[in-house]
């Protein structure tokens, strides 16, 4: 299953660091993406209704499916011979396919800003975090490399195009990603010599 941690590898590979610039008509615009997530990340500090906008909307459709078609025989991923304190062991690494529909908003208030409309800006602000959902997540499988125990080998299919919307108070595009990724931890059993016996025949 996907950790907090994991969630904040999915944001950091995501969402720039580095303010974004939009520029039009000879106007121009510098602006930093913030970012939270929606219904299932205790650590956010904030929800959109105080979200400090731009924003970078991650939220869950769905998490921690079965995925039937990427099972192994007998849930099964690999056995090892290993070795603990002088005896042998067989160490079973059993796994469960797992699956999660992830949207992703980028989020902008109405109005024009800096002599900038919202509908220019908006597209222009979400245009990195879509090429590195593309290019990062779904082309590259940047997450599928991890570096600590509490990582989860990650790959992902890109679900649906960009889409917008529009309210009275904000602007919006949003996309949708398929995640895959196991679930996976590990038996030991003593490994069993072979017994040789002897039968005498008269």
């Amino acid at each position: 299953m996907l950790t907090p941690t994991d969630e904040d590898r999915i944001e950091d590979l995501l969402v720039p660091d580095d303010p974004v610039t939009v520029e039009y008509d000879g106007a121009e615009h510098t602006t930093t993406l913030s970012s939270y997530w929606s219904g299932g990340d205790d650590t956010s500090v904030h929800d959109e209704g105080g979200a400090s906008y731009p924003v970078v909307v991650f939220e869950w459709d769905s998490r921690d499916a079965p995925n039937e078609t990427r099972q192994p025989v007998d849930n099964v991923r690999e056995v090892d011979v290993v070795s603990k304190d002088g005896d042998e062991y067989y160490r079973k690494t059993e796994t469960t396919a797992l699956e999660g529909e992830l949207t992703l908003q980028v989020v902008d208030e109405t109005g024009w800003k800096n002599g900038i409309p919202a509908s220019v800006r908006l597209y222009e602000l979400a245009r990195p975090v879509w090429g590195r959902t593309t290019a990062d997540l779904v082309n590259d499988s940047a997450l599928n490399e991890t570096d600590a125990p509490d990582e989860t080998p990650i790959v992902a299919d890109l679900l649906s195009g960009v889409t917008s919307q529009r309210d009275v108070r904000t602007v919006r595009v949003q996309w949708a990603v398929e995640l895959q990724y196991d679930s996976r931890y590990q038996r030991d059993a003593p490994v069993v010599e072979d017994i040789e016996t002897e039968t005498d025949v008269e």
